[in-house]
Formats: structure tokens, C-alpha cells, sequence
């Protein structure tokens, strides 16, 4: 590797991106700070005909490009055996929290590109590969749930369990709740099993059987209550809709409570 000043007009954007949203207010912060201080840590590229494209350092790029700061210093990596996908893996994830969307396509990436394991992936980005492979179940999943995951409207926990809808009408309408309502993955589980509890009432009244046999015939879902933990039967969990801080205060004065029966 060796350090160069490099012209912008000259630096390409990286191919196989792990990130493909930058929040903008941020961006704006560290273009004014380089623009006031200078750009400190150089940018790694690698030599792509007479350009460059970029390694590590995307945002730093983007950030020099709003004020049309140029050129820049730049380490230009040469054929070092050092693996340029290695070196955005540790330029995204062990510095800032990356969208879980675009982590469950690099991971897609990174799997097709390398043919590695997800064992030997998960050993790099030092998660288990459970976790990738729920970030994998992503892709595989509802386009629009990916979409939203993606713009941040709900979590990936909450995106897994809507994914288990298999009814696409109903599986929307939850969608457009969640992201309405900002759904947590607690009140995603609920609604996910009580459509499965509803499919199978459906199924068994089908057969011929009568409502009053249903409960012996239904299995039992339980969920977890969100005041007093104790685990309850799905069906007998009752919900109320209210805004975030009369929540808080509900659940405040329930601590209260517990803690003076205590």
C-alpha cells in the first residue's frame, strides 16, 4: 500500500456496497468537520484501469464530494494478499450500525462471491450463524417487508415474524400496521399467533368438527404479558391501543404497585 492525493473525479464508488443507506445528517457533520480540519484518515482504494474505487472510507468520500473537497489523500492498496471484501467488513460493521437489510444482502454477497461457509462468514463478523442466517431469511422473505426493514420502518425481528404469515392480503395488512403503529417484536409475535391459532380453528371446523370441540382439539399458544410476564394463553390476551407515553406511564405505576405488594 502507498499514500497518494488523489483527484475526485478520479475516485469510483465501491462495488458490493455492505451499505446502501447513509443517513444524511451525519454525512453533513463529518463533510463540515473535514472541510474545517481536513480529512484525517485517508480513504483505501484500489486501482481500477486509470480510476480508483473506493474500499473503505465511502462516507468520507461522500462527505469530501458535498464541499468538492479535492484531491484527497488516499492509501491505494496493491496486490498485498490483503481481501478488499475483509477490509469493508470491518470498515462497516465494528464501526457503525449497519441496516439490516443491507447486511442480509452483503452476507448474500459475500457468501456467493468468497464460497465460503456461513460458519466461516459468522467467524468473520463475529456473529453465530444463526444469526446469519435469519439476516439470509430476509432476502427470502416478503420484497415489501424487506423494503421496510430497509427504511427503517420495523426491525428484522419484527420482519421474521411477519414473513411466517403465508396469507399475502394478511400478511400486508399486519405489514402496513406495523409501520404504522411501530410495532415491537412482542406485539408482531402476538398478531403471527393468533392468525396461526385462526387458520387452525378454520381448519378444524372444516373437518366437520363443532366450536364447542375446539378446545381440545386447538393447540394452546401462549405469549408472554408485557406488564407482568406471566406466560398466557394467546386467546385470552386482551390489547389496548395507546401512545408511547401513557404506556410508560402505565407500566410505571404497575412497578409501583408490584413493588409495594411486595
Amino acid at each position: 500500500m502507498k499514500l497518494d492525493s488523489i483527484s475526485l473525479d478520479l475516485i469510483l464508488e465501491p462495488i458490493g456496497q455492505v451499505r446502501k443507506v447513509i443517513g444524511s445528517e451525519g454525512l453533513e457533520e463529518l463533510a463540515a468537520s473535514i472541510k474545517k480540519i481536513g480529512l484525517i484518515e485517508p480513504i483505501v482504494v484500489k486501482p481500477v484501469g486509470e480510476k480508483y474505487e473506493v474500499i473503505a472510507g465511502h462516507r468520507r468520500l461522500l462527505a469530501c464530494r458535498m464541499y468538492n473537497i479535492s484531491p484527497i489523500n488516499c492509501i491505494v492498496k496493491g496486490n498485498d494478499g490483503v481481501d478488499e471484501d475483509e477490509i469493508k467488513l470491518h470498515e462497516n460493521f465494528f464501526r457503525e450500525d449497519i441496516n439490516e437489510a443491507d447486511e442480509a444482502e452483503f452476507y448474500a454477497y459475500m457468501l456467493e462471491k468468497t464460497k465460503i461457509t456461513i460458519e466461516e462468514l459468522a467467524g468473520k463478523v463475529n456473529k453465530s450463524g444463526t444469526y446469519i442466517r435469519e439476516r439470509l431469511n430476509l432476502l427470502r422473505g416478503d420484497g415489501r417487508i424487506l423494503e421496510a426493514v430497509r427504511d427503517g420502518q420495523i426491525n428484522a425481528g419484527v420482519a421474521k415474524e411477519l414473513n411466517m404469515i403465508t396469507v399475502d392480503d394478511t400478511r400486508l395488512y399486519y405489514l402496513r400496521y406495523a409501520i404504522d403503529s411501530g410495532a415491537k417484536i412482542r406485539t408482531a409475535q402476538e398478531w403471527r399467533l393468533q392468525w396461526e391459532r385462526e387458520c387452525r380453528t378454520q381448519e378444524v371446523l372444516d373437518a366437520g368438527h363443532t366450536r364447542e370441540e375446539l378446545p381440545t382439539l386447538l393447540p394452546k399458544y401462549y405469549y408472554r404479558c408485557p406488564m407482568c410476564e406471566a406466560s398466557t394463553e394467546i386467546n385470552k390476551i386482551r390489547a389496548v391501543s395507546v401512545c408511547e407515553g401513557c404506556y410508560s406511564t402505565v407500566m410505571a405505576q404497575f412497578a409501583e404497585t408490584t413493588k409495594v405488594g411486595s
